[in-house]
């Protein structure tokens, strides 16, 4: 259940972020938000693998 809350939440935060970076709905802005969700997630993916790795080399 926790998982799923931590989810939605993340997925709220990066929502937000995108709409006050792109708050109109041309294609212009529809494709910078794009991008910039998915870059959100590529830093998110990244920073989880890095937690990853340094809880593994202290544990």
């Amino acid at each position: 259940m926790g998982n799923m809350l931590e989810e939605t939440t993340r997925n709220r935060l990066i929502q937000s972020i995108v709409n006050k970076r792109f708050p109109s709905n041309s294609p212009e802005d529809r494709l910078g938000a794009k991008d910039l969700r998915k870059r959100l997630e590529r830093m998110r993916t990244g920073a989880l693998r890095n937690l990853d790795e340094a809880e593994g080399e202290s544990g």
